[in-house]
């Protein structure tokens, strides 16, 4: 059974092709078929022109095999006519004649669409192998043809697909978010202003919906920020690492003196060529997740260094957390993909799928290192900028 998501799914290689053979003498043609016969095509005859004519245009042929001298229409004439009507596909003609070389009109023949002339008495081999040529690449362009238009259909489907995921976007943006600021208002009315009327227990209930509220927000914008990724058109330029992470630690160097923690930066980080704003989000998104899933009561170490060629660096964001277990690190990478429970550790399971995803869009791969206890070691390969 084919695969409807397979490109190649129901193309048949060993698919037979048409072939027609058209002569106004039964034995020429029973000679031709018998000939090609071992070809295993679909063989179609025709004794006349006006015959050949007909057949053209209710079926698509590999290559025409046409006998010059004919009465009524002849060959010549029959081929104007066939490429006349045949202006979409452009149909293969062999001419067959007993006319020598010199009498023919050979260059009236080829101006029509003529491949090749085949004299009389005919060599079967040699018809054979002509004829295959054609009939496999007839067989080809048709497997491109249908791979074409599977491609069309999956494009139109992603077209679908992302007008689907921008009214998703708007719906949670505005339809989610409204019901969700009302919750979070209301509960933060009576914790300012009645909770001193409230006992220990109602306390604790109304706490935990400000932080369902709060939590839910940064989900909506990560799910957010993760269904823009694949909308956004990238600025690919030379961007200088090093400025990219000396931003990221001003920016959250306040999270760092709080937690003890120290973020060391090799001072010769590449220039690589990427999009700035990913790569801004792919690194602190990492230097958060090292912050967030530190171990109790260790300050967190956060070392970032680099190795690389000529055409490509790998950098490392090594952290002294908690550590993944091997059966994990394939997950963490996907949406919603949550170790452990948000009353331990705060996330909402979209940052390393952010990550992953804008890693690839720059052409690049990402992967972790890592072990439980033991910290862990992010890995991203992108292409340099000399």
């Amino acid at each position: 059974m084919s695969n409807s998501n397979d490109l190649t799914g129901s193309i048949d290689p060993g698919e037979r092709v048409n072939i027609l053979l058209v002569d106004d003498q039964s034995e020429n043609l029973l000679a031709l078929e018998a000939a090609l016969g071992s070809l295993g095509e679909n063989l179609v005859k025709a004794l006349s022109g006006r015959e050949a004519l007909r057949r053209v245009l209710a079926d698509d042929y590999a290559v025409v095999l046409l006998d010059v001298r004919m009465p009524d229409l002849d060959g010549f004439e029959t081929a104007a006519i066939m490429r006349e009507r045949d202006r979409t596909r452009y149909t293969p003609i062999i001419f067959l004649t007993a006319i020598s070389k010199t009498e023919v009109h050979m260059a009236t023949g080829y101006s029509l669409g003529a491949v090749d002339y085949i004299f009389k008495p005919i060599n079967p081999d040699v018809l054979r192998s002509k004829v295959a040529v054609f009939a496999d690449l007839f067989r080809k362009t048709r497997q491109v043809e249908r791979l074409n238009a599977r491609l069309q259909q999956r494009t139109s489907d992603l077209e679908t697909a992302n007008r689907d995921l921008e009214s998703f976007s708007y719906s949670v943006s505005h339809d989610l978010r409204a019901p969700l600021r009302a919750i979070s208002g209301f509960a933060e009315i009576i914790t300012r202003r009645h909770s001193a009327n409230l006992n220990e227990e109602g306390r604790h209930y109304v706490n935990n919906v400000v932080e369902a509220c709060a939590h839910m927000n940064r989900l909506i914008d990560d799910l957010l920020a993760y269904a823009r990724l694949g909308r956004q058109a990238l600025r690919y330029e030379a961007v200088s690492l090093t400025a990219v992470l000396s931003q990221i630690r001003e920016g959250c160097n306040g999270r760092l003196s709080d937690l003890g923690a120290k973020l060391s930066i090799a001072p010769d980080l590449p220039t690589v060529k990427g999009d700035r704003t990913l790569l801004h989000q792919t690194f602190s998104n990492l230097v958060d997740n090292a912050l967030t899933y530190r171990r109790p009561e260790v300050p967190p170490q956060i070392d970032v260094t680099w190795e690389g060629d000529l055409d490509w660096c790998t950098i490392r964001v090594r952290d002294n957390g908690i550590g993944i277990a091997k059966e994990h690190q394939e997950k963490i990478f996907q949406v919603f993909q949550r170790l452990h429970g948000t009353d331990k550790y705060q996330g909402t399971g979209i940052g390393l799928a952010i990550v992953s995803k804008s890693v690839a869009m720059m052409g690049g791969q990402i992967r972790v290192e890592s072990a439980v206890g033991e910290g862990s070691t992010f890995c991203v390969t992108l292409p340099r900028e000399l």
